[in-house]
């Protein structure tokens, strides 16, 4: 993954996780009950144009592939409203290809793999990092998860989330606007 951390080292716009083989890109510090879960056009051409500058050939609309090493990086889009961001992501993750999902979807599988290793606080701080310059909307995803193994963990801990984020809202994150809201 160094290589794409250094692709996007200076995006403000876009994370690459240090724990998994996943990037997110900024949606949004507001959200609406009704938000879909999903990559926009402006969020993937953040990604694809940067991608492609950098030796990378779209090969299909959701995949690209790197022209040297041949990684396949994979724009995981969720198939509609009320569904699980989370669920549909897990048809397609794997350990060898390059995932680009919403902060939404991550943050749900980073929910999943806490409650797989409790003890593990890299996670719950990849967590914090994420929500404090990537926000979610807590709510909507709790909602989601209310039939995950997780959702009991997530509920307790969504005071502590929500805190986090609204300082992060409210401070550093206050002028920062989603892609194609730029003026």
């Amino acid at each position: 993954m160094d290589l794409y951390h250094q692709i996007f080292l200076k995006d403000f716009y876009v994370r690459v996780s240090p724990l998994y083989n996943i990037i997110t890109v900024f949606d949004d510090i507001q959200y609406n009950n009704n938000d879909y879960e999903m990559l926009s056009p402006p969020q993937r051409k953040q990604v694809i144009e940067a991608l492609v500058k950098n030796d990378h050939v779209q090969d299909t609309g959701k995949t690209l592939k790197d022209k040297s090493t041949g990684r396949i990086v994979r724009l995981v889009q969720t198939a509609s409203q009320g569904v699980s961001p989370l669920h549909e992501f897990e048809k397609y993750y794997n350990q060898t290809d390059v995932f680009v999902i919403t902060p939404g979807s991550y943050f749900l599988f980073l929910m999943k793999e806490l409650f797989k290793n409790q003890k593990d606080e890299n996670l719950l701080k990849e967590i914090e990092d994420l929500i404090t310059t990537h926000p979610v909307n807590l709510i909507q995803l709790l909602y989601h998860s209310k039939k995950d193994d997780f959702h009991l963990l997530f509920h307790d801990k969504i005071d502590h989330f929500k805190s986090l984020q609204h300082q992060a809202v409210i401070g550093p994150l206050s002028n920062k606007k989603a892609l194609g809201k730029l003026l």
